[in-house]
């Protein structure tokens, strides 16, 4: 049997780092080991119910700082959604101001373009009916005349018809 062989390390460009890192962790570890253990320097009842309510004796000012830079941040968001809701409110603002501009530009060509095609049609209708009273006129003229002829052309056919007859 061949020999067993152990699994195959990782090789990284960084092994030193690795390394550090691994004993980073694993001091991390013994740090809550000793945690766990009582400590050397004996802590009053009163730092062990600040501890318990999460404050450390001297850690106020750290505890001050880290409000201050929460509130800090807080108002840098509030401040940036204000800023962010007021650009929001004018565009809405311009945009809607906009719409509302085109669409009364739109309805008055719209009416001025009806308003134009309506005239037009007006027109057309009164050349309309002089031409159908001028086509009337000059169909009872002709009538008359055609009547007057085919009054003459019978005259005539009788007188004809009485020569040969």
């Amino acid at each position: 049997m061949p020999p067993q062989s152990s699994p195959p390390l990782e090789t990284s460009t960084y092994p030193s780092r690795k390394r550090g890192i691994a004993q980073v962790e694993h001091d991390d570890d013994d740090d809550d080991d000793d945690d766990a253990s009582s400590s050397p320097r004996e802590q009053s009842p009163e730092a062990e119910d600040l501890r318990q309510a999460g404050r450390v004796p001297g850690d106020n000012k750290l505890q001050q700082l880290v409000s201050k830079m929460v509130d800090d941040q807080r108002k840098r968001h509030k401040s940036r959604k204000s800023s962010i809701n007021i650009r929001y409110q004018t565009s809405f603002s311009n945009i809607r101001d906009s719409l509302a501009k085109l669409f009364d530009d739109y309805s008055a060509n719209a009416a001025q373009t009806h308003d134009t095609t309506l005239t037009h049609l007006q027109t057309l209708l009164q050349r309309k009916i002089a031409l159908e009273t001028g086509m009337a006129h000059r169909i009872a003229v002709l009538r008359t005349k055609y009547l007057a002829h085919a009054h003459d052309l019978q005259i005539v056919a009788e007188h004809r018809a009485r020569l040969l007859g």
